[in-house]
């Protein structure tokens, strides 16, 4: 008896399946570059963003097209020439409960020469060289215009160089600046991955 209960209440478990937790909608919009460097890739590490949070399941991703026609329409909306009363949400606009702004507001480089011997034996290439970026994120409520998440992360990355008698002067220096980006990305979804999102 207590196994075909077992059996029936399985058969009802697949066929109702208990309803699952709701996941939001989230609308990322293109990240500002606010360093004193305007060769900083911020649609690059717009592009990081979404992926990573592709990956962490955290939200439903709103398609890039609305999120750029309800920043246009805001903006319009914001600009005194339209009537409150009928001036448009962003929710209403891309679907989405939250929208995502970003900005890299620094980037920098630092460098480790190594000894005198090092030095003269590289012609002056630093021994450590290692990327830092700087990412501030805030999440918005599209409902009631409330900042949710405002948090920012400092990426880095580190590359090295070495001198040996059998293979010269060996670098792994490129890409410093993407990885450091990416580890201020991943440091935000972990953040992230923490909230209560309802």
């Amino acid at each position: 008896m207590r196994r075909k209960f077992l059996v029936l209440a399985f058969m009802a478990m697949m066929i109702f399946p208990a309803e699952l937790p709701a996941v939001p909608r989230l609308a990322v919009r293109k990240f500002d570059n606010k360093t004193d460097n305007p060769s900083v890739p911020s649609s690059a590490i717009t592009d990081m963003m979404i992926t990573e949070l592709g990956k962490a399941r955290i939200f439903i991703l709103t398609e890039r097209e609305a999120i750029n026609y309800a920043a246009d329409e805001i903006r319009f909306s914001q600009s005194g020439l339209v009537d409150k009363s009928t001036a448009i949400e962003a929710r209403k606009i891309t679907g989405a409960q939250y929208s995502m702004t970003g900005a890299i507001t620094m980037h920098f480089y630092n460098e480790k020469g190594g000894n005198e011997l090092f030095r003269k034996l590289t012609g002056g290439i630093p021994q450590e060289k290692t990327a830092y970026v700087m990412l501030d994120i805030r999440i918005i409520d599209n409902t009631t215009g409330e900042d949710i998440y405002a948090h920012n992360e400092l990426g880095s990355a580190r590359r090295s160089a070495k001198v040996s008698a059998k293979d010269g002067i060996t670098r792994s220096y490129g890409g410093e600046l993407e990885e450091a980006a990416r580890d201020a990305v991943k440091k935000h979804v972990a953040e992230m991955s923490r909230y209560s999102w309802e």
